[in-house]
């Protein structure tokens, strides 16, 4: 929604381009779709790989710069609509470059801060619940020693939610059916990744699966 407004109401004015800031080396399934609807409206479309990346200040706006590719964009924070994908947060480089557009007033879906927010799921639901949504009961396990207290926090019974932070597309998530599956499945986890940190939920009976889009009623990255 905030991609089509932008598009729509910047070509009234000029012409725009969108520079889409992925995280490896070839366009994913997604970054294709963005690039044929572009192509579709007669929009000009790049396909940045951020560990690449190099911005440059230049007089009506950057030059973005994919060194290893050989990839060279003229962007203008008026008339460029930059879409990030999950690779601007892989590194401190990659975070510079996104906070860097950011800065600039740049049009970016999403922003920084909501993708980092959405990579941890703890804090997804500390957002959420914050702002009186409904979500499951759920605790951060710090080490083995939490585990009654956050099992306690999510009701006490069985089955529960076991996550990783990070991760998508179900990977990292375990359904927990006893006390001593959760032990084994934190000793494990733990194991294979000591950095690894843990959230546990109360799981919610459902037939299906939800998908969530959050719209924001920013439209306008160059308003104040």
């Amino acid at each position: 929604l905030r991609f089509g407004n932008f598009l729509n109401e910047s070509a009234t004015n000029s012409p725009v381009n969108v520079v889409i800031l992925s995280g490896t080396a070839k366009p994913s399934k997604t970054s294709k779709q963005f690039m044929k609807v572009c192509s579709d409206r007669g929009i000009e479309c790049h396909v940045i790989n951020v560990n690449n990346a190099r911005i440059k200040k230049v007089y009506n706006g950057h030059v973005i710069e994919d060194i290893a590719n050989n990839v060279k964009v003229s962007i203008d924070p008026n008339t460029t609509a930059i879409v990030p994908r999950r690779g601007v947060i892989n590194n401190s480089h990659t975070i510079s470059v996104m906070k860097a557009l950011e800065d600039a007033r740049y049009f970016c879906v999403n922003t920084l801060d909501s993708i980092l927010a959405c990579e941890n799921k703890f804090t997804t639901c500390e957002i959420m619940e914050s702002h009186d949504l409904p979500v499951p009961k759920f605790a951060l396990v710090p080490d083995e020693k939490s585990l009654d207290a956050a099992l306690e926090s999510v009701g006490g019974k069985f089955p529960i939610v076991m996550k990783l932070l990070s991760g998508s597309q179900g990977i990292g998530v375990s359904l927990v059916d006893s006390y001593s599956s959760l032990k084994s499945v934190y000793q494990t986890i733990k194991k294979l990744n000591p950095t690894s940190e843990i959230l546990l939920q109360e799981k919610i009976d459902s037939d299906f699966d939800l998908r969530i889009q959050v719209l924001v009623k920013k439209l306008n990255a160059l308003d104040p």
